[in-house]
């Protein structure tokens, strides 16, 4: 596996940063479309979009560093930040959050927020989930059968594969839903089986 997406003399690129970056150009040109569907602000749910990036970064390294005490031993190696060492639902819980936050200092209902906002994680995390298998890790357990793949030496089975396409189903599920229901607990439903689902991937394919 390349550990880079691209490397130009001191210019280093990681597929994290690079398909990290294409998705938050997806993600905000979705909202800006969306926003004015929902008869939402367009400026304010930019606000909120980058606003829950940052806190979601801060979050998911939040989590990381407390359930993982043993690895900082003084106060400087905490703000050494990597994707390696951020929290996945950390991540998604300060996300949440900050959403939370937004929908009632801008006199949003949430469930409108959260609506806009759960495709464009569903895209992106379909997106990002890649940058695992190329720098090397989520690896999969040993299989040879269908969509097997061939990781350092051997087919296993194609957990970041698996976990794209649960997301992007999500997205599609969602995006159906928007069209055709009225429910408001639907979008709810959907994210905590998608939640639900990639822990699953995790657990019975790593």
């Amino acid at each position: 596996m390349r550990p880079y997406a691209f490397v130009f003399k001191s210019i280093v690129v990681s597929w994290f940063m690079l398909l990290f970056i294409i998705s938050i150009l997806l993600s905000y040109i979705y909202i800006k479309i969306s926003a004015k569907k929902q008869e939402l602000e367009a400026s304010k749910a930019e606000d909120i979009f980058f606003t829950s990036i940052i806190l979601s970064f801060l979050g998911a390294r939040l989590i990381y560093v407390v359930f993982h005490l043993e690895y900082y031993h003084n106060i400087i190696s905490i703000f050494k930040l990597s994707h390696m060492n951020l929290s996945f639902m950390g991540g998604i819980i300060s996300g949440i959050l900050a959403i939370y936050l937004a929908s009632k200092k801008k006199n949003i209902p949430f469930n409108a927020l959260f609506k806009l906002f759960v495709i464009p994680f569903y895209i992106s995390s379909s997106i990002i989930i890649w940058s695992r298998y190329f720098e090397g890790f989520l690896i999969g357990k040993a299989y040879n059968g269908f969509l097997a793949i061939k990781h350092f030496g051997e087919y296993r089975h194609p957990v970041v594969l698996y976990i794209s396409l649960l997301f992007i189903l999500a997205a599609l599920i969602e995006s159906l839903d928007l069209k055709a229901s009225k429910n408001k607990n639907t979008s709810y439903i959907i994210f905590a089986f998608a939640m639900l689902g990639y822990y699953a991937i995790k657990y019975l394919y790593v």
